[in-house]
């Protein structure tokens, strides 16, 4: 059971990849070996006239081999990768809390980490963007959101303008700083406030950002928004493409090349690779058997199975509720029909308090079945109790468990609650 429990807790994830401006350098985080790290490795630019409008059909870049750029207990993401790739500016929070600091990680000097900001515990910190000498952040200390500049010589803060909101995401680019979070802004020495209800925004070239809603547009500076249809868009180097159905398998670009797009494959069955045109993350993991298409949604289901798990489904923890023979559906409405129409036993498990995070968005239990089915209640440190104590508590997560040995203790209180159905 514990092998068990190993195996589906190590399998290969991929949270960001970014790409250094020159096209030479991959980036991304993936699954460490307490956590969210670090990783990278070298593209070679191919010729190729093969068109933007679409996803390339043909190799454009070859990788080389990954290496791991961080370590340490707590989770890496990286905000910002310098244009020739040898400096970045990582976010980090203690234990996981969503407080973060930035660091900023060299690479000409054996991948030292210098400390930015302070490590804090009181309030939030977005972005974290390379500008000449420096580096751009917003934060609401005090509760007063606040873009600020950084200068990394002189380690001088100077306060540049007061936000209406805190942004999700800052982004740099030819045209200025770029602030998304329900709504679009753009500060070039001034506040600009261009767009209501975005999320996400990436610069195309100094007159067009690529931005995200509830759909995918394309803003013009001189005036205008064009909406597409799709899920996500990524944008760069004069280009966009679109990201049209999340769930199906295949390539999703992430980062544009000066050349072709870096991102990653996309296979609900395997781990996901990242991938220029080969595969630049070689780390393997089980794979899940696919899931049959249901009325009620995908459901996995082993030979003669046990039962039935409620949950939001994951692939490495759908692959190790199956392989102890559980079936796994998601949440249901009407979870007594999906049982008759399925003809599975009517030994029944909710796990309730999980986060998952798919297609953007993030999912949260409990599932709405009935109250008398028996449940295991997940709690996370900043996730809320709901009314009742937990049956598993992980004091060092947020949105998801990441950790390793989280999700393989998880996995083990999960398997003994199964025991006694």
């Amino acid at each position: 059971m514990k092998q068990l429990a190993r195996t589906w807790a190590r399998r290969p994830e991929v949270w960001q990849v970014l790409a250094s401006g020159d096209g030479a350098w991959a980036f991304w985080t993936g699954k460490g070996d307490h956590g969210r790290d670090v990783f990278c490795a070298p593209l070679t630019v191919a010729p190729s006239k093969a068109p933007f409008t679409a996803l390339p059909s043909t190799a454009l870049l070859s990788g080389g081999h990954p290496e791991q750029l961080t370590f340490g207990p707590d989770h890496h993401d990286i905000r910002d990768v310098s244009g020739d790739g040898l400096r970045l500016i990582l976010g980090q929070s203690r234990n996981g809390s969503g407080h973060d600091h930035l660091l900023l990680l060299d690479r000409t000097l054996g991948n030292r980490l210098r400390l930015l900001t302070p490590k804090q515990e009181r309030h939030h910190l977005r972005g974290g963007v390379f500008v000449s000498g420096g580096v751009i952040f917003a934060s609401d200390e005090n509760g007063a959101p606040t873009l600020w500049r950084l200068d990394l010589t002189s380690a001088r803060l100077e306060a540049l303008t007061a936000l209406p909101c805190l942004p999700r995401t800052v982004q740099a680019g030819p045209g200025g700083i770029l602030l998304a979070g329900d709504g679009l802004w753009l500060w070039d020495g001034a506040l600009r406030d261009l767009l209501a209800g975005v999320t996400k925004a990436t610069w195309i070239d100094a007159t067009r950002i690529a931005v995200l809603g509830d759909r995918p547009g394309i803003v013009t500076l001189t005036g205008g928004v064009e909406w597409l249809e799709g899920r996500d868009i990524a944008a760069g180097h004069g280009r966009w493409a679109l990201t049209r159905t999340e769930e199906a398998p295949g390539f999703r670009p992430m980062a544009a090349l000066p050349e072709g797009w870096l991102g990653v494959t996309r296979d609900p069955c395997a781990p996901p690779e990242v991938w220029a045109d080969r595969r630049l993350d070689a780390a393997t993991g089980p794979t899940l058997d696919p899931a049959d298409v249901t009325e009620f949604g995908p459901l996995w289901r082993p030979d003669a199975p046990k039962g039935l798990v409620v949950m939001p489904p994951d692939p490495a923890w759908t692959g190790f509720f199956t392989a102890l023979g559980w079936a796994v559906i998601g949440p249901q409405a009407d979870l007594a029909a999906a049982l008759r129409a399925l003809d599975l036993p009517p030994r029944v498990c909710r796990i309730d308090g999980l986060t998952h995070l798919a297609t953007g968005v993030i999912r949260i239990g409990p599932a709405p079945v009935p109250e008398d089915v028996p449940t295991l209640r997940v709690h996370f440190a900043h996730a809320p109790t709901r009314g009742r104590s937990p049956d598993l508590f992980l004091p060092d997560e947020t949105s998801t468990i990441t950790r390793p040995a989280n999700l393989q203790a998880f996995f083990l209180r999960a398997a003994a609650f199964l025991e006694t159905l």
